[in-house]
């Protein structure tokens, strides 16, 4: 508590050491009392502000291009503490009486435009344009999965961004298809019905969550910030910047086109009549209107996904010719393990990470296809906290590096060694080529010179236009068509084995750092 008296304070100063933070959000006033100060830096202590201080803080407010609403709210606030500080009266039984009358300032006339209706497709649009996004960070769960099931809940629910990545998971009722939730604005308890398509992204993100929250770090995240993702997010679509709160009125509007009268009650808005506030139960009504509502073909597309991409893999998988694979068994003899790396054949390679050799370990030993949940409880029990669509990430970048380490390339092995079983969905089996079990690794070089690789030529033509050398990440950042880093350097490899060019070491630059290697093409390599 401040030895100043109360009237010889600032408005902020009365703020932090008489208003009662109970009464009102802190984190908001402050951040309009900050606004204040910005506009107008000399701050006079309460019993001085008068009608005429008012009046000019308004036309600074207005002069700094500020938005009526911005300039009425912050005008509001001000009047709010100074009532505060006011004589009592029926308006302000709880006031201090401090000051002998509250002054006065003319409001700006603020023009209410027409409420933004988002279309379905545009939510479609932008549900898909959610596969760019790469925060947050969470483990288990792609950033893209985050995004998808905040647009389908903020739109199957219509609650107010503060409600919604406040929510936590004790109070979603799978069974029944509900949320019990307190709103935070109003203070009263509501029941939101759940369609399918929303449950559907609930579940992608349960698997693996240990803090309670659906949307965990949103809650702390600030709202510049958060917008800031969404607002790239909607350019990325290509149309029209919007908030969760267009969301919220887009819901609103299709479920009045629905039934009459249930916009109101999804929205938890104040009841009209004392028939409303105390007699009807309309939660039946709610659900079968939720449940009528048109819902964007990405929101119920949009879970089944990733289980498409993968029955997609097994039909590929369902078409490789026994000539060239040897799909029947595995040999084990062929593969040995230790704490750090595996020899195939004798021969010694390492990997990056401890979980990406067991689960390679796993597989292999286990003979024959191993179900991707046998292998998120085998990675559990091991210490590592996977998901299941995690799980698929990590045997992806394995597939990718034993291409690397095994030197198989696209034009000899368009199947990876470790794949997609052709008979069981999601399970993973270990798949050596007959032409790298009857002959050397290191004999495949002269056959891949004699093969007409378009894709080759092309790779060597786009290196000599930029100056005939390139690195791994050169490739990796600036050629679409290889992605990921196991996948440039494969090729830069396969264009060494043919002959094209070879490594050259980088020393480190003056800062400090790694040498670092460099693919070179040799002088006098025009065939291509």
């Amino acid at each position: 508590m401040s030895d100043t008296p109360p009237a010889e304070m600032t408005l902020a100063e009365f703020f932090e050491s008489v208003y009662p933070k109970r009464m009102r959000h802190p984190d908001g006033i402050r951040y309009k009392l900050r606004m204040l100060e910005r506009v107008q830096p000399t701050q006079p202590p309460i019993k001085d502000i008068d009608d005429a201080w008012l009046s000019d803080l308004r036309e600074r407010m207005e002069a700094a291009d500020l938005s009526p609403r911005s300039v009425k709210t912050a005008l509001v606030q001000c009047l709010t503490l100074l009532r505060h500080a006011g004589p009592r009266n029926r308006g302000f039984p709880g006031a201090l009486g401090i000051l002998p009358e509250v002054p006065y300032v003319e409001m700006p006339r603020i023009v209410r435009k027409r409420p933004r209706r988002l279309s379905l497709d545009d939510l479609s649009r932008v549900y898909v344009e959610c596969k760019t996004m790469k925060w947050p960070s969470r483990k288990g769960v792609a950033p893209p999965i985050i995004w998808r099931a905040a647009l389908a809940l903020a739109y199957a629910t219509a609650m107010r961004r503060g409600d919604l990545f406040q929510l936590r998971w004790e109070s979603i009722d799978f069974e029944q298809r509900q949320i019990e939730f307190c709103a935070t604005k109003t203070g009263k308890d509501g029941v939101w019905p759940l369609p399918q398509y929303a449950i559907d992204h609930l579940l992608q993100l349960r698997d693996g969550d240990t803090t309670g929250y659906v949307f965990r770090r949103w809650a702390l995240t600030t709202s510049s910030r958060l917008y800031g993702y969404l607002h790239e997010l909607s350019d990325r679509a290509g149309i029209e910047r919007f908030g969760f709160h267009d969301i919220r009125r887009t819901a609103a509007s299709e479920i009045e086109r629905v039934q009459p009268g249930m916009a109101a009650i999804l929205l938890q808005h104040s009841p009209r009549s004392v028939t409303e506030r105390y007699y009807l139960d309309c939660s039946p009504e709610l659900r079968e209107a939720v449940e009528k509502m048109r819902v964007p073909v990405g929101f119920s597309a949009g879970p089944g996904m990733y289980e498409r991409v993968e029955i997609d893999k097994q039909k590929q998988a369902a078409r490789v010719s026994p000539i060239d694979y040897d799909v029947t068994g595995l040999d084990r003899s062929d593969w040995e393990f230790s704490d750090i790396a595996f020899a195939f054949r004798g021969r010694w390679f390492p990997l990056s990470t401890k979980w990406h050799l067991l689960i390679l370990r796993t597989i292999v030993e286990n003979g024959g296809p191993v179900e991707r949940d046998s292998l998120v409880a085998t990675l559990n029990a091991a210490g590592y906290e996977f998901g299941p669509i995690d799980v698929t990430r990590r045997v992806g970048k394995l597939r990718r590096r034993l291409r690397v380490l095994l030197g198989i390339s696209d034009d000899f092995d368009p199947m990876p060694p470790v794949r997609d079983h052709s008979q069981h969905a999601q399970a993973w089996t270990v798949c050596v080529p007959k032409w790298l079990r009857s002959a050397p690794i290191e004999k495949t070089a002269a056959i891949r010179r004699d093969l007409p690789d378009a894709q080759q030529r092309k790779l060597v033509n786009w290196i000599r236009s930029r100056g005939g050398a390139v690195t791994v990440n050169d490739v990796r950042k600036n050629n679409w068509t290889y992605r990921h880093g196991d996948e440039a350097e494969l090729a830069l490899r396969s264009l060494i084995r043919a002959g094209f060019g070879e490594w050259q070491t980088v020393p480190p630059s003056r800062k400090g750092g790694r040498p670092r290697l460099r693919f070179v093409l040799r002088d006098g390599d025009t065939s291509t």
